[in-house]
């Protein structure tokens, strides 16, 4: 792990709150073919993105900034011939269920999810 110059790093390697929204795409990737299978949804295709946003002020030393993200955006692009129906049903399950989601959103970081079928 690592921090940009300016946070007293060399910027050789991701941060750490780089590593909690790869942590997103992974649990994401090992609960979301689990819950299909369980739902009877097929796919081809997955990917993911996760951006997380931060004001630094509060790294920084500001008082009443938070120090860790405000939000996390979250995509998820899926290759099915399901409905969107059944798309949503997915969703919602995996949100329920997935640890990474959970332990952000108990942590009152607000995720925007957003999920488009290829």
């Amino acid at each position: 792990m690592d921090e940009p110059a300016e946070l007293g790093g060399v910027d050789t390697a991701p941060t750490p709150l780089e590593y909690v929204v790869a942590a997103l795409n992974g649990c994401n990737g090992v609960m979301i073919p689990l819950v299909a299978k369980e739902l009877g949804f097929t796919f081809s295709g997955i990917d993911f993105e996760a951006t997380g946003i931060i004001d630094t002020r509060g790294l920084m030393g500001e008082e009443g900034v938070r120090t860790h993200f405000q939000k996390v955006r979250f995509q998820v692009n899926i290759q099915t011939e399901e409905s969107e129906e059944k798309i949503e049903q997915l969703k919602n399950e995996v949100e329920r269920r997935c640890p990474v989601f959970n332990l952000l959103h108990d942590a009152g970081i607000k995720v925007d999810t957003k999920w488009s079928k290829k």
